[in-house]
């Protein structure tokens, strides 16, 4: 039986996320970590920012065995979710909690700190001090990937939804 190749997707959401993106097409620490942990496949979504990867990159994860596909939009990223053996997201709560929800996932969040005001943080680091992920910010994605052979091991499944837990409670009080 053939193995498959192991497949990191890496996602912005709608949104522009240079920092993320940068890392992904800039940095080839980042592309020699994910060849060190056995990824052969990455796939990247770059929402709506400029900064995209071009022939170039695609060659330079090429020379590391590392297939290297991307796009912006998909009206639903759950096949690829599904598909992935490492999810890196950006920290917006509706992926995250979508990628949670799949059970058994590996993600990493990482943060968007150069915006102001930032909840993200806040969202990223409760999850990730309950062990339901990793989280980073773009300038340690590299360390935290390194990190992540051992630190997936302690991780905790995300509770599953309880459908009826609101219509008990309404019961109760009426």
């Amino acid at each position: 039986m053939m193995s498959k190749d192991k497949l990191v997707f890496i996602t912005v959401g709608t949104t522009e996320f240079s920092g993320l993106i940068k890392i992904v097409i800039s940095n080839e620490q980042f592309i020699s970590n994910l060849k060190s942990l056995g990824y052969r496949r990455v796939i990247v979504q770059v929402g709506r920012g400029e900064l995209v990867p071009d022939d170039e990159i695609v060659k330079t994860y090429a020379s590391y065995g590392i297939t290297f596909d991307w796009y912006r939009f998909k009206p639903t990223l759950l096949d690829d979710f599904q598909a992935a053996d490492l999810i890196i997201s950006h920290a917006g709560a509706g992926t995250v909690l979508e990628v949670l929800r799949l059970q058994n996932k590996k993600l990493i969040i990482c943060v968007n700190n150069s915006l102001q005001e930032n909840h993200q943080c806040e969202l990223a680091d409760a999850l990730s001090e309950k062990k339901y992920c990793l989280a980073t910010v773009p300038e340690s994605l590299c360390e935290t990937l390194i990190e992540s052979k051992h630190a997936f091991t302690a991780l905790v499944p995300f509770p599953s939804v309880n459908h009826d837990l609101f219509p008990n409670y309404l019961d109760q009080m009426l």
